[in-house]
């Protein structure tokens, strides 16, 4: 029972760290992406969709940030 408790524990912790480490580098790049034309824009848009969605609880969508990043550069 104790060993059950401090997996629990370990996992949940690794989930933590993941999650913020998803959301910060999401949240960062979404910061670097540019807004210069329309099409632009619109990808800022929805990176700043998923930024929002990753922080209320959905951390894999702020993968897009950092891969529409690498794309326009």
């Amino acid at each position: 029972m104790r060993a059950e408790k401090g997996f629990v524990l370990s996992m949940f912790i690794l989930f933590i760290a993941i999650y913020l480490t998803l959301n910060i580098v999401g949240t960062i790049y979404y910061t670097k992406l540019p807004n210069n034309t329309h099409s632009q824009k619109g990808i800022r848009g929805g990176g700043l969709a998923t930024v929002i969605l990753g922080w209320l609880g959905m951390p894999l969508l702020n993968l897009y940030s950092p891969i529409a990043y690498s794309v326009q550069k």
